[in-house]
């Protein structure tokens, strides 16, 4: 109840669907804001998520509790599908689950982080396949034929085929530094329009961006300090989460700074997620 209180004292920003592990959507007394058009984001259109939900293009979603090491998928109803928690390295157990992403054949992909892996399930929660990182991975994203990793430990960009059910691993790209394609500790990625993977250069205060090949195409960083995770809309928009600053930073589809999107001071937004419904959610790092 004192998350409940501190989350109402905020003002405009709606509490609607906050996911408590152990627990149903507190949504009773909440209001949830009318979904406009990203361009027309305020805060009394964004949601405040105590965990980490990442949505599927059929309106279910993932949400990701890292430190109660606690994975559930609910369907767009609601409904839950499946939820695992428990601290381990068993095919139903987590150690920081951090990012997820849609994947190959209807799958979901979930960095199982402390475990230098990324588990590959179905929509009961069945393993299906395990991708091994050999470092932390910050980020996952799936493009329609690869999977991408970001591999913290080695500051590089892992990529994995699937085929026949299972995945080989493929390209990797980037390496240690600060130059053009070069990685300092890179976190969320996301694909734009243009199947351009937007990766968040977390250690170098920058978003670069690689082609499917993992060739550099540019990087664009505005005011950010430590960008953790990201969200592209269908044209391009990207909204960056940096928790150094109470704001959501905002980037025109080739990199160039728009008006930032404000949160109530002292949120430090660490995740950012963008629903079917253009409803961006942000968690923060307090949570």
């Amino acid at each position: 109840m004192q998350r409940r209180t501190f989350l109402q004292g905020l003002g405009a920003v709606a509490l609607a669907g906050l996911a408590t592990p152990g627990c149903g959507d507190v949504s009773s007394g909440s209001q949830r804001a009318t979904p406009t058009a990203p361009q027309n984001l305020s805060p009394s259109q964004s949601q405040l998520a105590n965990g980490r939900f990442v949505f599927l293009s059929d309106g279910s979603r993932i949400e990701l509790f890292p430190f109660q090491n606690l994975v559930r998928l609910r369907a767009a109803d609601g409904s839950v599908l499946f939820e695992q928690a428990g601290l381990g390295v068993g095919s139903n157990q987590w150690n920081f689950p951090n990012d997820a992403s849609s994947g190959p054949d209807g799958l979901i992909l979930v960095c199982d982080s402390g475990n230098s892996r990324v588990k590959v399930l179905d929509r009961t929660g069945l393993l299906v396949g395990m991708l091994p990182i050999g470092g932390f991975p910050g980020g996952v994203a799936f493009n329609g034929t690869n999977i991408f990793v970001s591999n913290q430990t080695a500051n590089q960009i892992l990529t994995f085929s699937w085929q026949g059910g299972g995945a080989l691993a493929g390209n990797t790209f980037g390496s240690p530094g600060s130059g053009d394609g070069q990685l300092n500790v890179p976190s969320g990625m996301a694909f734009d329009p243009q199947r351009q993977l937007h990766v968040c250069d977390s250690g170098n205060h920058r978003i670069q961006v690689f082609t499917e090949a993992g060739a550099f195409v540019r990087s664009y960083r505005g005011g950010l300090t430590l960008p953790e995770k990201l969200a592209i809309d269908g044209r391009g928009l990207s909204y960056v989460a940096d928790p150094s600053d109470s704001e959501i930073q905002v980037f025109d589809a080739s990199g160039g700074a728009l008006p930032s999107f404000p949160i109530p001071a002292g949120i430090q937004p660490i995740f950012v997620s963008l629903s079917p419904d253009l409803v961006l959610w942000v968690t923060s790092a307090i949570s």
